[in-house]
C-alpha cells in the first residue's frame, strides 16, 4: 500500500508468487511477471524492436514492464537471484531514478514511473548467492539489494494455509515431520506447500 519495493524471499513452492498476485487484487491494480533467467535479455524489460510493421519494417513492441511502469500495477520479478546482472542494471536505474531509458522505443526514449508502479522481487535466497538448496542462483549486488532494503520480508511455509490445502490431518502431519526431518539434516530437498 505505500508503494515501495518489497523483496520477499523464501523456499520454495511457499506461495510467494501467489502472494504477489494477492497483493495486486487487494489493490486493485494489474498484475505482469517475469521469471528471471540467467539468459533474459534487456529486451525482456525494456521492450523489443521486432520485423512487424509493413514490409518486415521493425516496430517498438512494448514489455510488460513498461506498461506496470508508465500505467500503474504490480510487477514481479520472479527469481531475481536467478537474473543476469547487467539484466538488473535496468532496473537498478528504473528503481532509483523515477525515469527509465527505453532505448528501443525512437519516439519515447524515456518512461517515467507511475506513482501506482509497485515491483516486487521473490527468491529462494536472500541475494547472497546459491547455497545447497539453491545452486543456480547468483548473489545480487549491493545496489540491487539496496532498492529493496525496506521492503524485505522472509517467507516461509505457512501451516494454517497448508491445513486448508490438505486437509487430512494424518497425511499434513506425516509431510510436516519429513519437512522437520529435512531441515535438521539439512538434506538437499523440500516438502513445500505446492507439494502437499
Amino acid at each position: 500500500a505505500a508503494r515501495e519495493e518489497i523483496f520477499l524471499y523464501g523456499p520454495t513452492g511457499c506461495g510467494k508468487s501467489h502472494v504477489c498476485q494477492q497483493v495486486a487484487e487487494a489493490l486493485d491494480l494489474d498484475f505482469h511477471f517475469v521469471s528471471c533467467t540467467s539468459g533474459m535479455s534487456e529486451g525482456v524489460l525494456g521492450g523489443k524492436l521486432l520485423p512487424t510493421g509493413k514490409n518486415g519494417q521493425f516496430e517498438y513492441i512494448i514489455s510488460e514492464f513498461v506498461k506496470v511502469y508508465e500505467n500503474g500495477g504490480v510487477f514481479l520479478l520472479d527469481e531475481i537471484d536467478a537474473a543476469d546482472p547487467n539484466v538488473l542494471l535496468i532496473i537498478n536505474a528504473a528503481l532509483s531514478n523515477g525515469i527509465m531509458a527505453v532505448s528501443n522505443r525512437a519516439d519515447r526514449p524515456y518512461a517515467k514511473r507511475h506513482p501506482d508502479c509497485i515491483v516486487i522481487a521473490a527468491a529462494n535466497t536472500v541475494g547472497l548467492g546459491s547455497d545447497r538448496l539453491y545452486s543456480g542462483r547468483n548473489k545480487l549486488d549491493t545496489s540491487t539489494l539496496d532498492r529493496f532494503s525496506i521492503g524485505k520480508l522472509m517467507m516461509d511455509y505457512d501451516t494454517e494455509v497448508e491445513k486448508v490445502l490438505c486437509p487430512d490431518d494424518k497425511l499434513r502431519n506425516r509431510l510436516t515431520d519429513y519437512r522437520r526431518g529435512i531441515r535438521e539434516h539439512r538434506l538437499e530437498r523440500a516438502m513445500s506447500t505446492r507439494f502437499m
